[in-house]
């Protein structure tokens, strides 16, 4: 599940996340979520995972 939040300038007029999105993929694994990644996120993204394996790629795909 990726979940956008709104900006700081948004937050003054919003609540809660801007965007959610689901992915069923059957293991997690580097291979899919680089592409999740660079599907879906810009570069420069500040991101937040848990400490899984398979999210350690993203501190190099978002710089």
């Amino acid at each position: 599940m990726m979940r956008e939040t709104y900006s700081v300038d948004d937050l003054a007029e919003r609540v809660g996340g801007k965007r959610i999105l689901t992915f069923i993929i059957h293991h997690e694994n580097q291979t899919d979520v680089g592409a999740l990644t660079a599907r879906f996120i810009a570069p420069g993204t500040t991101i937040s995972a848990d400490e899984h394996d398979a999210y350690d790629l993203l501190h190099t795909l978002v710089r």
